[in-house]
């Protein structure tokens, strides 16, 4: 179910397809994304490098849970990357290059020069 600003139920147009989107990191900045994707969104799945956590939020938001983080880029529009900062580069460069829209928690990058090539991508 989609809500709208103010909480209410939205019913979009026949048309309306939702953006699929998934979550890469479910640390405790990362299950705010999760929970918001699934609000507003087709939460369509969630990456974690500790297993057990990544499983324990997809189970919680009803989604599914991939290892690699890479198998979840090939079923979503967007994703959120909420790891540590020094792995944003090489998950957003990734995930820019499969086509997916990317929103990177802060900050971007670990040096102004790999967050300026991301935004080149």
């Amino acid at each position: 179910m989609l809500y709208s600003l103010d909480g209410k139920p939205y019913l979009p147009s026949p048309s309306f397809v939702p953006m699929k989107t998934g979550v890469i990191g479910t640390g405790a900045m990362g299950q705010n994304h999760v929970r918001v994707y699934s609000e507003i969104s087709e939460l369509a799945g969630v990456s974690d490098a500790f297993e057990e956590t990544g499983k324990r939020i997809a189970e919680r938001y009803g989604t599914e849970f991939y290892r690699d983080y890479r198998e979840l880029l090939n079923r979503v529009d967007a994703v959120s990357i909420a790891t540590p900062t020094v792995t944003h580069y090489e998950i957003a460069k990734e995930a820019i290059e499969a086509g997916v829209h990317v929103l990177v928690e802060k900050p971007v990058t670990d040096s102004v020069e790999k967050g300026e090539e991301l935004v080149r991508l």
